[in-house]
Protein backbone atom coordinates (compact mmCIF):
# COMPACT_ATOMS: atom_id res chain seq x y z
CA UNK A 1 0.00 0.00 0.00
CA UNK A 2 1.16 3.55 -0.73
CA UNK A 3 0.25 6.60 1.42
CA UNK A 4 1.80 9.14 -0.91
CA UNK A 5 -0.84 11.92 -0.88
CA UNK A 6 0.69 15.34 -1.57
CA UNK A 7 -2.26 17.52 -0.51
CA UNK A 8 -4.97 17.33 2.10
CA UNK A 9 -8.27 16.34 0.48
CA UNK A 10 -10.13 18.78 2.81
CA UNK A 11 -8.07 21.99 2.99
CA UNK A 12 -5.56 21.33 0.17
CA UNK A 13 -2.65 21.97 2.50
CA UNK A 14 0.60 20.33 1.57
CA UNK A 15 1.40 17.19 3.48
CA UNK A 16 4.32 17.93 5.75
CA UNK A 17 5.04 14.36 6.83
CA UNK A 18 4.88 11.56 4.29
CA UNK A 19 3.97 9.09 7.05
CA UNK A 20 1.28 11.21 8.73
CA UNK A 21 -2.23 9.80 8.64
CA UNK A 22 -3.98 13.16 9.29
CA UNK A 23 -3.50 16.73 8.08
CA UNK A 24 -1.42 18.86 10.43
CA UNK A 25 -3.62 21.92 9.71
CA UNK A 26 -7.24 20.73 9.71
CA UNK A 27 -6.96 17.20 11.08
CA UNK A 28 -8.61 15.55 8.06
CA UNK A 29 -7.55 11.99 7.45
CA UNK A 30 -5.49 11.16 4.42
CA UNK A 31 -6.99 8.38 2.32
CA UNK A 32 -4.49 5.71 1.45
CA UNK A 33 -3.99 5.01 -2.20
CA UNK A 34 -3.19 1.52 -3.38
CA UNK A 35 -0.08 1.27 -5.48
CA UNK A 36 -0.68 0.20 -9.03
CA UNK A 37 0.14 -3.46 -9.31
CA UNK A 38 2.68 -4.36 -11.96
CA UNK A 39 1.09 -6.42 -14.72
CA UNK A 40 1.70 -10.15 -14.60
CA UNK A 41 4.11 -11.43 -17.26
CA UNK A 42 2.44 -12.83 -20.34
CA UNK A 43 2.33 -16.57 -20.80
CA UNK A 44 3.81 -18.04 -23.94
CA UNK A 45 0.39 -18.63 -25.58
CA UNK A 46 -0.51 -15.00 -24.83
CA UNK A 47 2.74 -13.79 -26.39
CA UNK A 48 2.05 -15.88 -29.48
CA UNK A 49 -1.54 -14.64 -29.72
CA UNK A 50 -0.33 -11.04 -29.51
CA UNK A 51 2.23 -11.72 -32.23
CA UNK A 52 -0.39 -13.37 -34.42
CA UNK A 53 -2.61 -10.29 -34.14
CA UNK A 54 0.02 -7.95 -35.62
CA UNK A 55 -0.90 -6.91 -39.19
CA UNK A 56 2.51 -7.72 -40.69
CA UNK A 57 2.51 -11.15 -39.12
CA UNK A 58 -1.06 -11.82 -40.26
CA UNK A 59 -0.05 -10.89 -43.79
CA UNK A 60 2.91 -13.26 -43.65
CA UNK A 61 0.77 -16.07 -42.24
CA UNK A 62 -1.70 -15.73 -45.10
CA UNK A 63 0.92 -16.14 -47.81
CA UNK A 64 0.62 -19.42 -49.74
CA UNK A 65 3.17 -21.97 -48.67
CA UNK A 66 5.26 -23.70 -51.34
CA UNK A 67 5.14 -27.46 -51.38
CA UNK A 68 8.35 -29.07 -50.11
CA UNK A 69 10.77 -29.75 -52.94
CA UNK A 70 11.72 -33.38 -53.46
CA UNK A 71 15.44 -33.41 -52.90
CA UNK A 72 16.10 -36.86 -54.28
CA UNK A 73 18.24 -39.51 -52.66
CA UNK A 74 20.74 -38.04 -50.14
CA UNK A 75 24.42 -38.15 -51.06
CA UNK A 76 25.28 -40.05 -47.88
CA UNK A 77 22.65 -42.65 -48.65
CA UNK A 78 23.78 -42.91 -52.25
CA UNK A 79 27.39 -43.54 -51.24
CA UNK A 80 26.31 -46.10 -48.69
CA UNK A 81 24.18 -47.88 -51.27
CA UNK A 82 26.99 -48.00 -53.83
CA UNK A 83 29.45 -49.33 -51.24
CA UNK A 84 26.95 -51.93 -50.02
CA UNK A 85 26.21 -53.10 -53.55
CA UNK A 86 29.92 -53.33 -54.37
CA UNK A 87 30.55 -55.35 -51.22
CA UNK A 88 27.58 -57.57 -51.98
CA UNK A 89 28.88 -58.26 -55.49
CA UNK A 90 32.33 -59.16 -54.18
CA UNK A 91 30.92 -61.53 -51.59
CA UNK A 92 28.60 -63.13 -54.11
CA UNK A 93 31.41 -63.69 -56.58
CA UNK A 94 33.73 -65.15 -53.95
CA UNK A 95 31.02 -67.35 -52.47
CA UNK A 96 30.13 -68.75 -55.86
CA UNK A 97 33.77 -69.42 -56.79
CA UNK A 98 34.60 -71.17 -53.50
CA UNK A 99 31.79 -73.65 -53.07
CA UNK A 100 29.89 -73.50 -56.31
CA UNK A 101 26.60 -73.87 -54.43
CA UNK A 102 25.03 -70.51 -55.13
CA UNK A 103 24.52 -67.53 -52.90
CA UNK A 104 25.54 -67.62 -49.22
CA UNK A 105 23.58 -66.36 -46.23
CA UNK A 106 25.67 -63.22 -45.70
CA UNK A 107 25.02 -61.71 -49.15
CA UNK A 108 21.31 -62.37 -48.79
CA UNK A 109 21.29 -60.63 -45.40
CA UNK A 110 23.16 -57.61 -46.71
CA UNK A 111 20.85 -57.30 -49.67
CA UNK A 112 17.77 -57.61 -47.46
CA UNK A 113 18.97 -54.88 -45.09
CA UNK A 114 19.70 -52.54 -47.99
CA UNK A 115 16.31 -53.12 -49.58
CA UNK A 116 14.49 -52.54 -46.26
CA UNK A 117 16.42 -49.30 -45.67
CA UNK A 118 15.60 -48.03 -49.15
CA UNK A 119 11.91 -48.89 -48.81
CA UNK A 120 11.63 -47.18 -45.42
CA UNK A 121 13.37 -44.08 -46.74
CA UNK A 122 11.01 -43.93 -49.71
CA UNK A 123 7.94 -44.33 -47.49
CA UNK A 124 9.07 -41.61 -45.12
CA UNK A 125 9.73 -39.16 -47.94
CA UNK A 126 6.43 -40.00 -49.61
CA UNK A 127 4.54 -39.33 -46.37
CA UNK A 128 6.33 -36.01 -45.89
CA UNK A 129 5.55 -34.91 -49.44
CA UNK A 130 1.90 -35.89 -49.04
CA UNK A 131 1.45 -33.95 -45.78
CA UNK A 132 0.35 -30.34 -46.34
CA UNK A 133 2.79 -27.70 -45.07
CA UNK A 134 1.66 -25.61 -42.11
CA UNK A 135 2.59 -22.06 -41.06
CA UNK A 136 1.85 -21.00 -37.49
CA UNK A 137 3.11 -18.70 -34.77
CA UNK A 138 5.33 -20.73 -32.48
CA UNK A 139 8.02 -20.51 -29.83
CA UNK A 140 11.09 -22.70 -29.46
CA UNK A 141 10.98 -24.15 -25.96
CA UNK A 142 13.51 -26.97 -26.27
CA UNK A 143 16.43 -28.31 -28.33
CA UNK A 144 18.12 -31.69 -28.43
CA UNK A 145 20.40 -33.86 -30.55
CA UNK A 146 20.39 -37.59 -31.10
CA UNK A 147 23.33 -39.74 -32.16
CA UNK A 148 24.39 -43.36 -31.85
CA UNK A 149 27.83 -43.94 -30.36
CA UNK A 150 30.08 -46.30 -32.25
CA UNK A 151 27.95 -46.29 -35.42
CA UNK A 152 28.40 -44.47 -38.70
CA UNK A 153 25.14 -42.57 -38.35
CA UNK A 154 24.77 -38.79 -38.66
CA UNK A 155 23.63 -36.69 -35.71
CA UNK A 156 19.92 -35.84 -35.80
CA UNK A 157 18.61 -32.47 -34.60
CA UNK A 158 15.27 -31.68 -32.98
CA UNK A 159 13.44 -28.67 -31.57
CA UNK A 160 10.23 -28.56 -29.54
CA UNK A 161 7.72 -25.90 -30.54
CA UNK A 162 4.84 -24.45 -28.53
CA UNK A 163 1.85 -23.01 -30.40
CA UNK A 164 -0.86 -20.44 -29.67
CA UNK A 165 -3.27 -23.06 -28.30
CA UNK A 166 -0.64 -24.27 -25.80
CA UNK A 167 0.12 -27.54 -27.61
CA UNK A 168 3.70 -28.69 -28.04
CA UNK A 169 5.35 -30.86 -30.68
CA UNK A 170 8.87 -31.91 -31.61
CA UNK A 171 10.23 -31.49 -35.14
CA UNK A 172 13.42 -32.47 -36.90
CA UNK A 173 15.53 -29.95 -38.78
CA UNK A 174 18.88 -29.44 -40.49
CA UNK A 175 22.00 -28.95 -38.40
CA UNK A 176 22.65 -25.45 -39.77
CA UNK A 177 19.14 -24.32 -38.88
CA UNK A 178 19.48 -25.97 -35.46
CA UNK A 179 22.58 -23.85 -34.71
CA UNK A 180 20.62 -20.66 -35.45
CA UNK A 181 17.73 -21.54 -33.13
CA UNK A 182 17.65 -20.56 -29.47
CA UNK A 183 15.24 -21.43 -26.71
CA UNK A 184 12.54 -18.80 -26.10
CA UNK A 185 12.74 -17.57 -29.71
CA UNK A 186 9.26 -16.47 -30.84
CA UNK A 187 8.23 -16.29 -34.48
CA UNK A 188 6.50 -18.10 -37.33
CA UNK A 189 7.29 -21.75 -38.06
CA UNK A 190 6.82 -23.61 -41.35
CA UNK A 191 6.40 -27.32 -40.70
CA UNK A 192 5.61 -30.44 -42.70
CA UNK A 193 3.84 -33.36 -41.06
CA UNK A 194 3.02 -33.85 -37.40
CA UNK A 195 4.42 -37.01 -35.84
CA UNK A 196 7.98 -37.22 -37.05
CA UNK A 197 7.48 -33.92 -38.87
CA UNK A 198 10.07 -31.49 -40.16
CA UNK A 199 10.71 -27.82 -39.45
CA UNK A 200 11.45 -26.27 -42.87
CA UNK A 201 11.74 -22.62 -41.82
CA UNK A 202 11.55 -20.45 -38.69
CA UNK A 203 11.17 -16.68 -38.97
CA UNK A 204 11.81 -15.09 -35.59
CA UNK A 205 10.37 -11.78 -34.38
CA UNK A 206 12.63 -10.24 -31.71
CA UNK A 207 10.78 -8.51 -28.91
CA UNK A 208 7.56 -10.47 -29.40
Amino acid sequence: MSTEVLKCPHCSALRADAHASTCAYCGAAFAERAAAASPAPLTMPQRLARLEAEPKVRQYLERPLPRPVESGFPLRGLLFGVAALALLGMVLSRSASLDGHGVGVLPIGLGTVLVIALVRSRKRKRAQRAAPPTRRCAAIIGKRTESSDGEQTPTRYFVTLEFTNGSRREYGLEGKAFALCAEDDVGVADTVGERGGWLTNFRRYPGA
